[in-house]
């Protein structure tokens, strides 16, 4: 009797172990891939990570800063991160392969799940300078922030199409930039983000800026090529400096995992995410108020299937391009 009291207490603990052990193997590790951690792509990422994981339940979500727009696609593409980042234009990009940052391979296997806000191009000089169109960028030196970052892609592709060609183009750290122009290293500077831009409200605190904006037949010329380009005003009462509403360029950015995502933990993470914004509002409210199911038609590439069934069920209208192949 006693031997077999032992070996019931064996299987006991066998078993209870075996439980434990299939509890941790349904544990799902997310991660979540912004831009750098100055930025409002990884406040974001932040408020996304705390939301998964206080509501999804055997989820556990982190939030790794990066090199941003260019990085991000391609790590979600290759399984070495779950919910990447980006921006209309980039997705755009990698689905046809045509950026130089895709090397030619196409990122069929992207699918968007959300779009969370728009990012606006401001084009800063000091009130003082002689620069008063993006053409007197020539033989000057410019910034465009960060290698390999949002403002880096959509600047030089802003030089080419417009035959600007500036004196010396810097890359550094957003941090830096304001610094750089104080110094008169730097005439001007593009920078693309959620406003206010810190950059831009840190060096107005020392100096009076000037913005400047594209022309229509510049505007016209960018479209051409970049179709999700679009152009919004950005309220005067953003900046001290700016005297009226800036016409400003502007591209949607989103949120976007590889095809392989099962359905159920599409659904869960667009459940989560629409069921607790007030997360997002409080992490980055300026950029928050944007964040609106409706949005998603503004995608420039086809959606998870999962979240068409979501966005369908919430009574928006999902066009017949953004639904993927295996949605038909």
């Amino acid at each position: 009797m006693k031997k077999l009291c032992i070996l019931f207490l064996i299987l006991m603990i066998t078993l209870s172990f075996a439980f434990a052990g299939q509890a941790a193997t349904d544990k799902k590790d997310l991660v979540i891939v912004t831009g750098s951690s100055a930025g409002v792509y990884y406040l974001w990422g932040a408020a996304i990570s705390k939301i998964i994981n206080d509501n999804i339940p055997n989820v556990f979500c982190t939030v790794e800063a990066t090199g941003g727009q260019f990085e991000n696609p391609i790590l979600v593409s290759k399984g070495d991160a779950d919910i990447g980042i980006i921006n209309v234009n980039t997705a755009w990009e990698g689905w046809r392969g045509i950026g130089e940052w895709t090397q030619g391979k196409k990122l069929t296997s992207q699918r968007v799940i959300a779009l969370i806000y728009p990012s606006f191009l401001t084009v800063i000089t000091l009130a003082d300078s002689d620069i008063n169109i993006v053409q007197d960028f020539t033989d000057k030196n410019i910034s465009l922030g960060p290698p390999m970052g949002t403002t880096d892609g959509v600047g030089m592709n802003i030089f080419d199409i417009l035959n600007i060609e500036p004196k010396n183009i810097f890359r550094t750290s957003w941090g830096e930039v304001p610094g750089t122009v104080r110094d008169g290293l730097v005439d001007a500077y593009f920078s693309v983000g959620g406003q206010p831009w810190p950059p831009n409200v840190d060096l107005e605190t020392t100096h009076k800026i000037k913005f400047i904006e594209f022309t229509e037949e510049d505007i016209k010329t960018l479209q051409n090529i970049f179709p999700y380009w679009s152009t919004t005003l950005l309220p005067k009462s953003t900046y001290k400096s700016l005297d009226k509403d800036y016409n400003a360029l502007a591209w949607w950015n989103l949120l976007v995992v590889d095809e392989r995502m099962s359905d159920d933990l599409v659904n869960e993470l667009l459940q989560a995410l629409y069921g607790h914004k007030d997360i997002i509002e409080t992490t980055h409210p300026s950029t928050a108020k944007y964040f609106s199911m409706d949005t998603i038609t503004k995608s420039s590439i086809v959606l998870h299937k999962a979240a068409v069934k979501f966005y369908q069920d919430n009574g928006v209208n999902i066009p017949e391009e953004l639904i993927p192949p295996e949605a038909k």
